[in-house]
């Protein structure tokens, strides 16, 4: 009788262990399934943020492109110019804090026209980064072995100082190409241009 009851007892406590080893599984079973749920719920999100920005840049690149596209010749050529006038005045900002060994500062001076008129030959320039009355503007007409020169008086306005121009009888030049240079100097800058030509026939 005695070792009956121990059966009994052993088959009661393994019933036991095989309830709590299958509870243990259906645990397991259960995460794994949370697990793989939540872990495509979250790549589902990604993916739908990922195309929502995809749309968002293609909607404004073809924005950006229906903009320029309505853009007129002349709104082009205008922005064109703008970007060449910064360019001018980053030049002119960096010629203007230049000295040369005088203590002087550059001056960026140009030709603005030269050539011959009629019976007349005119020529004019700039000093683009300095502003200021009095300077010295001195026009080199040369020739070969022929040079003579003319000089103006540097007026100030409210952008550059402008040389005044200089009007010369045509006889006074020989058929053929010649050269113009301007050199501008005053007490506190100096400056000379590259050389200019124009054709006397």
């Amino acid at each position: 009788m005695p070792k009956k009851q121990t059966n009994k007892k052993n088959s009661k406590k393994s019933q036991k262990k095989q309830g709590i080893n299958g509870a243990k599984v259906g645990l397991a079973i259960v995460l794994v399934a949370l697990l793989t749920f939540g872990g495509l719920s979250l790549a589902r999100y990604l993916t739908d943020e990922n195309r929502k920005v995809d749309d968002r840049s293609d909607k404004n690149t073809a924005e950006l492109f229906e903009d320029d596209g309505k853009k007129s010749d002349e709104e082009i050529n205008n922005d064109s110019y703008d970007r060449k006038d910064e360019a001018e005045k980053d030049a002119d900002s960096k010629i203007e804090n230049q000295t040369n060994d005088n203590g002087k500062t550059v001056a960026n001076v140009s030709i603005s026209s030269a050539g011959a008129l009629s019976d007349k030959v005119l020529a004019s320039g700039m000093v683009s980064n300095v502003i200021e009355e009095g300077g010295s503007c001195t026009y080199a007409f040369t020739n070969g072995e022929t040079t003579f020169t003319e000089t103006t008086t540097g007026i100030a306005n409210a952008k550059n100082t402008v040389c005044s121009s200089v009007t010369l009888d045509k006889n006074q030049f020989t058929e053929g190409v010649w050269e113009v240079t301007l050199q501008y100097e005053s007490t506190t800058s100096e400056g000379q241009s590259e050389a200019t030509t124009f054709e006397i026939r």
